[in-house]
């Protein structure tokens, strides 16, 4: 099956619901953690958190969460200033390289929050999940899970607003309100 390319703007969501998937998929298990690391988490906590970050692949998707804003710039001062496309590559690959170290700002704030809510215990076992065979298949598909799901629901939802609103029609149609 050939798979269209994919819009920026959806990698950039996609790596962000894999980021908040995986905050989502080990919330339920964040309760007592949660009380536990009211305080500031432990260094080691700290590190076991970004290791859940890499092990998932969250990390590497921030590049392309760069790479697409990037190339976005670019085409929309390509459209501005056609005949500088030579320098306009340079400035965007150069400025592009520059950025991508920031992608830790991100991932230490999300660490923070995971090492804030989990045990260190709970992160090195998702951690290890991840890293094993399943856990890598699953980090794998996630982002295409996350769409379809998101589809899903957009579909759902739509089809509860039109089935609740036809619902109400029918009980103001009894009381003899028109809208």
């Amino acid at each position: 099956m050939i798979k269209a390319p994919r819009k920026p703007w959806v990698i950039a969501v996609q790596a962000s619901l894999v980021l908040l998937l995986a905050s989502v998929l080990v919330g339920p298990r964040a309760g007592p953690a949660h009380a536990q690391n009211a305080m500031a988490p432990s260094a080691e906590q700290l590190a076991a958190a970004r290791d859940v970050l890499e092990a998932t692949g969250a990390v590497k998707k921030l590049d392309v969460i760069i790479d697409h804003l990037a190339n976005q710039m670019r085409q929309s001062l390509l459209i501005k200033k056609p005949e500088h496309s030579k320098e306009i590559d340079q400035v965007i690959g150069d400025i592009a390289g520059r950025f991508k170290p920031r992608k830790t700002e991100l991932v230490d704030r999300i660490a923070d929050v995971y090492a804030r809510r989990l045990s260190l215990a709970d992160l090195k076992s998702i951690s290890q999940f991840y890293r094993s065979e399943v856990g890598t298949r699953f980090a794998g598909l996630l982002p295409d899970i996350t769409q379809e799901a998101w589809q899903a629901g957009q579909y759902w939802s739509a089809d509860i607003g039109r089935d609740m609103e036809a619902a109400a029609r029918l009980e103001f149609d009894k009381r003899n309100i028109t809208f």
